[in-house]
């Protein structure tokens, strides 16, 4: 059962950072839909049920060509007044390169962690975040991972998925990123339980 557990979350992280890490392409959307499909009604959980639902919805009804600006807009245009930061630090201590910073980088060095060189984000974003928990799932339940994954959740990846959705929460428009938002704030309610 362990293992189940351990790949359906892998699965999901994975999904989550597959939203973020890069423009969407068609491969990308196809490959989202059916991972929501597989999902639908099926976890157990309402709130994301009924979130999965409306994220297929989204998905549905809007273009690649569409899917594609939402990403620019919210993500990588410089000049964009709708752009959304992807950093824990941003939303923990208000700024970005915060003492938050400072100390998921000392985690990161007891655990023997880093960012790749070709990595050019700092280990706050979101992304890293994400890749971050999927290495420490596949370590397994040993305590030193399971608390790693427990400090890793509840200090940094919580609070910054809640800022992101905050964030795009407020915008007018960007449909599909706020079904995605949505999708993550139900998975992570879920994950939180983990947690405690």
């Amino acid at each position: 059962m362990e293992k189940e557990i351990s790949q359906a979350r892998l699965t999901l992280y994975g999904l989550i950072k597959s939203f973020f890490e890069a423009p969407p392409d068609i491969n990308k959307i196809n490959a989202w839909e059916e991972i929501l499909r597989q999902l639908k009604e099926n976890t157990g959980f309402s709130s994301l049920d009924l979130s999965v639902t409306d994220l297929l919805a989204s998905l549905k009804k809007t273009s690649l060509n569409e899917i594609q600006d939402e990403y620019y807009e919210l993500f990588e245009n410089p000049f964009s007044s709708n752009k959304v930061q992807l950093c824990a630090s941003f939303y923990i201590d208000g700024r970005l390169l915060g003492q938050s910073l400072v100390k998921l980088r000392q985690l990161l060095y007891n655990l023997n962690l880093g960012r790749s060189k070709n990595f050019t984000e700092t280990e706050d974003s979101f992304v890293f975040l994400l890749d971050t928990m999927m290495y420490l799932i596949q370590k397994g339940s040993a305590d030193k991972w399971f608390f790693a994954q427990k400090e890793l959740f509840n200090v940094y990846l919580f609070p910054c998925a809640k800022g992101i959705a905050g964030e795009i929460g407020k915008l007018s428009g960007f449909p599909v990123y706020k079904s995605v938002s949505g999708f993550v704030d139900s998975y992570f309610l879920l994950e939180r339980c983990l947690f405690p």
